[in-house]
């Protein structure tokens, strides 16, 4: 992500309420930068709709979420591209 945003892409991460925990981390301001960031609770109704108006603009959307959470959270890739056939779908869990 980093490097596409250092090459000019708008990149938007998405945080959990209460943050980013890397965030304490002496390098998060170097890992972050040159993105925006919001906080959004995907267990919500409200914080899903927000999700949705994010999916509806963006070009690709990057997870890094355990197997199964996003599709839990009601973002996995079935529901995503259905909803947003051309967005492009990135899986990448630890």
């Amino acid at each position: 992500m980093l490097l596409l945003a250092e090459h000019g892409a708008d990149v938007v991460k998405v945080e959990p309420p209460g943050g980013d925990p890397f965030r304490a981390y002496d390098g998060a301001r170097v890992w972050n930068r040159s993105r925006r960031s919001l906080t959004v609770d995907l267990k919500n109704d409200e914080g899903r709709d927000v999700m949705r108006r994010l999916l509806a603009s963006a070009d690709v959307i990057v997870e890094s979420f355990r197997p199964g959470v996003m599709e839990r959270l009601g973002f996995g890739y079935e529901t995503v591209h259905t909803e947003f056939p051309r967005l492009i779908y990135l899986s990448v869990p630890a």
